[in-house]
């Protein structure tokens, strides 16, 4: 199973439960662990969505020089897109050049572009009961990125390739929001309201930085260039659940009538307004939909046909299974990823094939749900531990 295949995985050696008491929406925490940063991404990935040019346009691909956004119009040309709209294109020659020049490059809502990032983003979607976007940040040594700000939402950085030291500052916003009264602020407003140096923190590839919405922090390259993915997780607020009421007072009639002119009346009419929007709030069902859901979708939204009884071959050679007390970890190469309880014996017989079908594996561990055994299989193959058998 890969590092993302659960929260307890994700956060190893720190457990879910541990971190929702006493780090989430609260205090930052950076995870150190043996996870293989490139079972996420690589710097292989970046080229080959950048090779996309399709994809992108101005508002998804971004350059910044030391903090400031670097004008469109010097890195993009405009064509039509494939619905035949007018957009601004990045054209690849000028984003690399700009990229040799030490600009940072960001990648923008790539959430669904990497089948690992959509295992994240759900993952942390479902855990946290929010809305999820991805962000790819690609910068230079010693260069700054952006200047030292605060976010609307919480913060999963996650540490691919190279190092990158981050400056977390004592002040911290509270509770902001995306709206103007917060994203509008200006680098002098931030600069005099963050405080003073709290906490440096050297994240190096595999590594896991949890922020709190609020958080004043900057960031800057100490290799020659890193690579990190930044998952943004929006929760719910009680602003969202205001929005939720605003549309089911809609439909009771006491909401829609004119406020009275007179006093009296208008207090009547004020009380009636709070005894039903008191109501409406006691219903759980009220704020039910602005939490993230688990659906089947979420792990195989499209099931093209298969193979009835697929082949698989071993592809990562001296890969085992270690043991620290009750914990069990894949080792391979220089990198160690946590194995989820359970799992140590499937991936202990599979390290001992060079192949095998997939009806062999399901009768051996007959005991174990054969979805649950299916996404197994395609994490292994996510991973680089195994490949298909065309045999």
């Amino acid at each position: 199973m890969s590092f993302f295949s659960n929260m307890d995985a994700l956060l190893a050696p720190m457990t879910w439960a541990a971190f929702q008491k006493e780090n989430l929406g609260q205090e930052s925490c950076h995870i150190t662990s043996r996870r293989d940063g490139a079972a996420l991404f690589s710097w292989q990935g970046l080229s080959n969505l950048l090779s996309m040019t399709s994809l992108w346009s101005a508002s998804t691909l971004k350059l910044v020089e030391r903090g400031v956004p670097v004008p469109p119009a010097l890195y993009c040309q405009e064509t039509l897109n494939r619905e035949g709209q007018p957009v601004l294109q990045p054209i690849p020659e000028k984003v690399m050049a700009f990229w040799r020049q030490g600009a940072g490059l960001v990648c923008n809502d790539v959430s669904e572009l990497v089948p690992a990032f959509q295992k994240v983003s759900h993952l942390l979607g479902r855990a946290c009961g929010g809305r999820v976007l991805a962000n790819i940040y690609a910068t230079s040594q010693q260069i700054p990125g952006f200047k030292s700000h605060f976010d609307t939402h919480d913060v999963w950085a996650f540490q691919v390739e190279g190092e990158k030291k981050w400056h977390l500052y004592e002040n911290k916003a509270p509770y902001p929001v995306n709206h103007p009264l917060f994203n509008q602020l200006d680098d002098a407003y931030h600069a005099a309201h963050k405080g003073a140096l709290a906490k440096e923190i050297v994240m190096k590839p595999g590594d896991i930085l949890y922020l709190p919405r609020g958080v004043y922090h900057d960031a800057c390259a100490i290799s020659e260039h890193s690579l990190h993915v930044t998952f943004s997780v929006t929760r719910p607020t009680g602003l969202d659940l205001v929005s939720r009421l605003f549309e089911e007072l809609l439909h009771d009639s006491i909401a829609r009538q004119d406020i009275p002119l007179e006093t009296s009346k208008r207090q009547n009419y004020a009380q009636k307004l709070s005894d039903l929007a008191r109501t409406l709030l006691a219903d759980p069902a009220l704020g039910a939909p602005l939490f993230m859901q688990e659906t089947k979708e979420d792990r195989n939204a499209c099931v093209l046909p298969q193979k009835v009884d697929p082949s698989f071959r071993r592809a990562l050679e001296g890969a085992k299974v270690g043991q620290e007390g009750k914990n069990y970890w894949l080792i391979a190469r220089d990198a160690q990823v946590p194995i989820p309880q359970g799992w140590e014996k499937p991936m202990a017989w599979i390290l001992q094939k060079e192949r095998f079908r997939q009806s062999v594996l399901f009768q051996e561990f007959s005991s174990k749900n054969k979805e649950d055994m299916t996404q197994f299989l395609v994490d292994l193959m996510g991973m680089g531990v195994l490949k298909p058998d065309p045999v």
